[in-house]
């Protein structure tokens, strides 16, 4: 939170909103089950919470998730923002301080500080994954990265470390001093439209059971651009979503999505299935309160009928074979 140290934020001007406050208690199960291609993240959306954010030092309340600097006052430490929050504007989804961003799925997302032009300031978070990691097994990491429009920066600079010890520092806001196996191509920076992925693959030594998310360049090495002189704050600040870790299959989320695909995410009496790989396939239907109410295995297309449900929100995963090819949303109008 850059609130002592920056400018401060009660002066941003207020975006009008408009919310969609569903509770999904239960997005973690949607990727826990005992299978190959599992996510390893625990509350990878960060939908679950103890009680719902109400400034930007509220990121405790962000279930299994922490910050490694050890920062218990305003400082060095990341937020995190849900729709359910009202309090003054301030750490809600998509109006907040920062600016304005629904999330890329559900109703909440962190933000954190990659880089700033005055000081030297980075913010951390972490969390310890489902269970360790197997030697020799490769794990794709995916994440969703996008430019809070409040800042004046963009940068490209933001790495995942993996480790088999619990990380804690001391108060402070140099870069953290490891060198993380996955970081984001030079060239894909983050905008304030989008939600940009940051992916790579990573082989395990084995043991690893904690990921630490940020940017761990020192600034001789970050390379921000100036994308919005007129923006209010200076220094770079992106929000982050869906951070997801399974067993590397050789399908990445981008293929699936354009060899799996459910139709329309705005249904009214059918949905549509096509799974276009070589293994069968099976899609379960939950309702907003992770109740499994349709479970149907095909292979290549299949439709269901949808008429008998209630109108309000689903979520659905695809299994291709034994691993867990594609989760989402849907709702019934």
């Amino acid at each position: 939170m850059l609130s002592a140290i920056l400018t401060l934020r009660t002066n941003c001007t207020a975006n009008s909103k408009r919310h969609t406050v569903n509770k999904i208690f239960a997005i973690l199960l949607l990727t826990s089950g005992s299978c190959i291609g599992q996510n390893l993240v625990p509350n990878d959306g960060f939908e679950i919470h103890t009680s719902c954010p109400y400034v930007g030092n509220s990121f405790s309340t962000l279930s299994y998730w922490f910050n490694p600097s050890l920062n218990l006052g305003w400082g060095s430490t990341p937020d995190y923002y849900n729709g359910c929050s009202t309090l003054l504007n301030d750490v809600d989804v998509p109006s907040n301080w920062a600016g304005y961003q629904f999330a890329r799925n559900g109703v909440a997302y962190v933000g954190i500080v990659l880089w700033h032009n005055q000081l030297t300031f980075r913010e951390y978070f972490s969390v310890q994954l489902i269970s360790p990691l197997v030697a020799g097994t490769s794990y794709h990491f995916e994440m969703y990265f996008n430019l809070a429009n409040q800042f004046k920066y963009s940068c490209s600079n933001i790495g995942v470390y993996f480790s088999d010890t619990l990380y804690t520092s001391t108060i402070n806001y140099d870069p953290l001093p490891f060198n993380p196996q996955i970081n984001n191509i030079n060239s894909n920076y983050p905008d304030t439209i989008n939600w940009s992925m940051v992916s790579g693959n990573y082989v395990a030594h084995g043991g690893e059971n904690y990921i630490i998310i940020g940017n761990f360049q020192n600034d001789s090495n970050s390379y921000p651009i100036l994308v919005d002189s007129n923006a209010f704050e200076s220094g770079t600040y992106v929000f982050i979503e869906d951070v997801s870790l399974p067993v590397y299959t050789g399908i990445t989320e981008q293929e699936n999505i354009e060899v799996i695909k459910v139709y329309p995410t705005l249904f009214a009496d059918k949905l549509y299935l096509s799974c276009e790989v070589n293994e069968s396939c099976c899609v379960i239907l939950y309702d907003e309160t992770f109740r499994k109410i349709i479970q149907l295995p095909f292979t290549k297309n299949a439709s269901l009928n949808t008429g008998h449900l209630a109108k309000g929100m689903y979520f659905y995963e695809v299994r291709c074979g034994s691993s867990l090819c594609k989760k989402g949303k849907l709702v019934k109008d």
